[in-house]
């Protein structure tokens, strides 16, 4: 039954959970994510590098979320399944940068799909960020609780028409998905008029997802990276150490960088304070044809985080 179903994925996803962008490959002076932007389908324009909060709550994902907007981040990245959108409120009013600086995104839980369901989500998620507005919200994932491939479709259309009510009140003024595929994202767009402006999905060296990239590209969507940090063994893996050294980075920054100078938006999170400030200087470096082409040949298809690739 997809409500158990639901409950044990939910544990299971917080226990483990592109588009072409005007990216120089040339340094630039730039040391924080705040200063670098790109343009989305709806005019508006994404910091290139987000500050992720998956699996933090309570005190530490305040503060880390704190450091991360002191050290210069102005795109701040929640959803309702990570159960802290109060401590990122909290963060935020605590840095006293002004909202309209923060670029904030959240994203709807698989449990919220359907009409009812994502008005009521919408609304909440709203109250917890203490904003009349989201910059960003996403379809956390494409699987919910319908009981039938027929029922799954059908609530993930009628949460996507609702979404874009609500982008069309300025209420949500841009709107996403996450971890879809190719397939999701043409029912959508035959369901609805509006085009996703962002497919949030784990994209790194060992799965690059060249095809998904491929295809948001071809449709104005940029594609925003998660795991370029913190997927298994890459932190380790000896190319990514040798190109690191070569530029005096941490394996982290070169990490963020290659997504970058793939075109991509990237998502990384810490709680350390020192290495919150370091990540964010990836606009100050650049890595050669070469090394690109040594990280890219690390492809392994493998996945670290969230596989919705058999969702209907």
């Amino acid at each position: 039954m997809h409500v158990s179903r639901w409950s044990v994925a939910r544990r299971a996803a917080l226990g483990t959970l592109a588009g072409t962008l005007a990216w120089s490959h040339s340094p630039e002076r730039a040391s924080t994510s705040s200063l670098r932007t790109a343009p989305l389908n709806t005019g508006a324009r994404i910091p290139a590098l987000g500050f992720g909060t998956y699996l933090m709550t309570g005190d530490e994902c305040r503060a880390s979320v704190l450091a991360a907007l002191r050290s210069g981040y102005r795109h701040i990245d929640t959803a309702q399944g990570y159960l802290n959108e109060r401590q990122v409120a909290d963060a935020l009013e605590e840095s006293g940068v002004p909202r309209g600086e923060v670029f904030l995104t959240s994203k709807l839980w698989c449990d919220s799909h359907g009409t009812e369901a994502t008005r009521r989500a919408i609304r909440n998620t709203l109250r917890r960020l203490r904003t009349d507005y989201l910059d960003l919200f996403l379809i956390h994932a494409p699987d919910n609780q319908g009981e039938t491939p027929e029922e799954i479709i059908e609530l993930r259309r009628q949460s996507w028409l609702v979404m874009e009510e609500e982008h069309r009140k300025g209420t949500l003024r841009a709107i996403g998905v996450s971890n879809f595929e190719p397939r999701h994202i043409d029912q959508l767009l035959r369901a609805g008029r509006v085009t996703p402006a962002v497919n949030q999905i784990e994209c790194h060296p060992y799965l690059q997802q060249r095809e998904l990239t491929e295809y948001c590209s071809s449709k104005g969507i940029v594609v925003e990276a998660y795991g370029s940090v913190g997927a298994d063994g890459l932190l380790a893996d000896p190319v990514v150490g040798r190109v690191a050294a070569s530029h005096r980075r941490s394996p982290a920054q070169v990490l963020l960088r290659h997504a970058v100078q793939r075109g991509q938006v990237a998502l990384v999170k810490s709680s350390n304070p020192r290495r919150i400030r370091e990540n964010a200087r990836v606009f100050d470096f650049a890595l050669s044809d070469e090394e690109m082409r040594a990280l890219d040949a690390l492809e392994r298809g493998e996945r670290t985080y969230w596989d919705n690739s058999d969702v209907v």
